[in-house]
């Protein structure tokens, strides 16, 4: 069994660590807008319902 996600975003995320080592905040910076993001839950949502698999989207 091999896990996917339902959404897949490029990018990177920034951490802030406190003084015991541990994150305390984070920025995600991605590649793509928030509108393609958004959009990859409609396109998914309607390949499921037609029981088609679409990539469009994904990196």
């Amino acid at each position: 069994f091999f896990w996917n996600p339902r959404i897949r975003i490029s990018g990177w995320s920034e951490l802030t660590l406190n003084a015991e080592g541990l994150i305390s905040a984070h920025i995600d910076y991605w590649h793509c807008s928030r509108f393609d993001v958004l959009k990859q839950h409609f396109i998914q949502a309607s390949s499921q319902t037609s029981g088609q698999t679409s990539n469009e989207g994904k990196k």
